[in-house]
């Protein structure tokens, strides 16, 4: 029998880490015999089961509930007596409706009797697999007139069942870090080191049970065909795989990695044994003691000899292993070469060869360039009668230019026109004795007795003005200093004889 201290933790447990039994009155349904409410309160019903089912679910997966060995099981749980008096009150007394909680979990498949997991060929997903629970049996019986004299119990019946959430959430940490891995020999575990694996992945603060490492494997292997094993080896599913298939190889492989981690354990505790007996060589030689002191150094120097043939072996054995890991990764290369090469042959059958390529090849590019001819043609549609003159494009070209070259010319002349007048009237008059004082503008007018200056008089002082403006209109207007150098002669020296002529 489970220990008495254990199981009563259990209902310590459930107490403190189950919210819906931290309310009296919730409790007190709890604990009730609420199978009455199936069909008068259909919700408190599943609420009870529910709160019962995650209450045990957790409990189990805590490995709160001992074995009659002491061993904690986290993915089956043990009904019978002893679960009742575990879960047994002072003030609410002992579930009344515990097997019913029990059986609801069995009918809709979160629990399943134990012998029925491990035995069945099918798997848990699989629809066919069916368990009717015991009250529905009895209801029946009941309609038939058959049960009616069977006397109502509250008893729990002694049975083993496995909790199928506790087993699948397992197995989904398991998957995710050893399937696939991309090593063969990664893969391939002797019994004893995937149960390590197994308790250090899930950080188990107890060892695994047989029991739990069968239900694991079990549900592993067949319902999700992620593995194979037998007695001695656990061989993990890798990439593109469907099922696992243990060989003698894999078997040869096992029995190498768990010598090699033997050996690991026996050195690291001679090389602990050597430590610890120079320590005592040297606690006996303070004391004087030369007898222990001497056997110590003895034990030592075995232990030492021992430690480097062991090291020696161990050395040789990691070697093998690392070819073997290298062979396997060949291994799977090739057969990846091989697939790629029946992949790429059957893609060129499919394209028919390099002559039906260059076939089509040179038939697509007949037809591009008959496309092309069709858009030439097209274009040329209506062209033929608006061919284009390109004598009478250059003639009208030169019209526009000497329209362009005359107005240039005209906006100068007038530009010198103003700047005459701007000259005759900001510059002082310079007095000339031969012309009576009078401005450039006024001896190039007529006189008062109608007669015009002689064009000898006036030159020279008309060519000093047009010095001089000339002069000033280049430094104020330098665009027009080129179209005045190609005139014939300076613009404003034509227009300013213009006007003397006139």
């Amino acid at each position: 029998m489970p220990a008495d201290g254990d199981m009563r933790e259990l209902l310590g447990f459930i107490l403190d880490h189950e919210e819906q039994f931290r309310n009296r009155a919730r409790i007190a349904s709890l604990y009730s015999d609420f199978q009455v409410q199936r069909t008068t309160n259909p919700d408190g019903y599943a609420a009870n089961v529910a709160a019962w089912e995650n209450a045990l679910k957790d409990a189990v997966g805590a490995g709160i509930i001992a074995t009659d060995d002491g061993e904690h099981n986290i993915f089956s749980l043990r009904t019978g007596e002893d679960l009742l008096r575990a879960l047994e009150t002072r003030d609410w007394g002992r579930p009344l409706a515990l097997g019913t909680v029990v059986e609801e979990a069995v009918s809709r498949g979160s629990m399943i009797p134990l012998q029925v997991f491990l035995t069945t060929p099918k798997s848990i997903y699989d629809r066919s697999l069916s368990l009717r629970p015991w009250w529905l049996i009895t209801w029946g019986l009941k309609q038939l007139g058959l049960a009616r004299t069977l006397p109502a119990e509250n008893t729990l019946r002694q049975a083993r069942f496995v909790v199928v959430s506790n087993i699948e959430g397992a197995a989904n940490k398991i998957m995710t870090v050893m399937v696939n891995r991309p090593n063969r020999v990664n893969r391939i575990y002797s019994m004893s080191m995937f149960k390590k694996e197994v308790e250090e992945l899930l950080k188990l603060p107890f060892p695994l049970t047989d029991s739990d490492l069968e239900i694991l494997l079990t549900h592993i292997a067949r319902d999700r065909k992620a593995l194979a094993y037998n007695s001695q080896v656990v061989k993990l599913k890798g990439t593109g795989e469907n099922a696992p298939i243990i060989t003698s190889q894999d078997e040869t492989i096992a029995s190498l990695k768990t010598l090699i981690a033997d050996l690991n354990m026996q050195t690291t505790s001679l090389a602990g044994r050597v430590n610890l007996l120079s320590e005592k060589a040297r606690i006996a030689i303070g004391q004087n003691n030369r007898v222990s002191a001497l056997t110590a150094l003895r034990s030592k120097k075995l232990s030492e000899s021992m430690l480097m043939r062991r090291s020696e072996t161990l050395a040789r054995l990691e070697e093998v292993l690392g070819k073997i890991e290298q062979a396997a990764d060949q291994v799977a290369f090739v057969r990846i070469m091989e697939a790629s090469t029946l992949v790429l042959r059957g893609l060129n059958t499919e394209a028919g060869g390099i002559e039906k390529v260059e076939d089509i090849v040179e038939g697509l590019r007949d037809e591009m360039t008959k496309v092309d001819e069709m858009g030439t043609a097209i274009n040329e549609v209506g062209q033929e009668g608006t061919r284009i003159d390109e004598g009478e494009i250059d003639n009208e070209l030169e019209d526009l230019e000497k329209q362009d070259k005359f107005e240039r010319e005209d906006r100068a002349s007038k530009q010198t026109r103003a700047r005459l007048e701007e000259l005759d009237t900001a510059v002082p008059l310079k007095v000339d004795k031969k012309l009576g004082g009078q401005s450039p503008m006024q001896r190039m007018a007529p006189s008062e007795s109608g007669s015009a200056v002689s064009e000898v008089a006036t030159e020279p002082l008309m060519k000093d003005s047009i010095t001089s403006f000339d002069r000033m209109s280049l430094e104020d207007h330098p665009d027009t200093h080129e179209d005045l150098d190609n005139t014939e002669g300076n613009v404003g020296e034509r227009k300013a004889t213009a006007l003397v002529e006139g």
